[in-house]
């Protein structure tokens, strides 16, 4: 307990991004618990680290609004992409994404990175991956994230292509060149030069369709 009521203090001095243990719901009533506890300590405290530790905690920026480049973030709270394996086979996100992304607003996360999705199907980790690479994905995407911006969330996305780490089954995969990652991997098939260039091209496109 000790060691994250430290590491949570180190954190929250540096106008830093923090999520605490990855559980943010509640988040405002564990940050006061752990300030209370912070408190009861200081005065068992010698008089110089006293200061110094009141100085800590009242330098806190975490719940404070970031503006970046013209994006006002309601405060420094933001939730990295964390593949979830759940979505259907066509790519397209299921209720647990919905009720997953939806649950972190609610708990007044600033900024919401989605998991990685893919480019295209090859491009998935694995066969549950999240997926953009048609139009048919715009409005199931924009459905789950809608509840998310309600509670003036920031939203973005990681868009990915696994290559030569992917583990998708009955689709061969590729690279740009036929090595595999390591002896536990399939060996890829290695692209051509306009293959990679439609792969460049796929991305683009699944931009387009994030921010439709």
């Amino acid at each position: 307990e000790n060691r994250h009521v430290d590491h949570f203090t180190e954190c929250a001095t540096e106008s830093c991004w923090y999520l605490y243990s990855g559980r943010i719901n509640n988040f405002h009533y564990k940050f006061s618990i752990l300030s209370a506890r912070l408190a009861s300590g200081i005065s068992r405290l010698p008089i110089k680290q006293q200061h110094i530790q009141r100085t800590v905690m009242t330098k806190t920026l975490l719940f404070e609004p970031y503006t970046l480049k013209g994006l006002t973030f309601k405060n420094r709270i933001a939730m990295a992409p964390m593949c979830q394996y759940s979505a259907a086979s066509d790519g397209l996100p299921q209720e647990w994404h919905r009720v997953h992304y939806a649950s972190r607003a609610v708990g007044q996360v600033g900024l919401i990175i989605v998991e990685a999705t893919a480019v295209e199907p090859r491009g998935r980790i694995s066969n549950k991956d999240l997926g953009i690479w048609n139009d048919a994905a715009i409005k199931p995407f924009s459905d789950m994230l809608h509840l998310a911006k309600v509670h003036h969330c920031k939203i973005g996305i990681q868009i990915a292509h696994a290559g030569r780490k992917a583990t998708i089954r009955d689709e061969a995969i590729v690279a740009p060149s036929a090595i595999p990652f390591n002896d536990e991997f399939q060996v890829p098939l290695e692209l051509a030069a306009s293959e990679i260039r439609a792969i460049v091209s796929a991305f683009g496109s699944a931009v387009r369709r994030a921010v439709t």
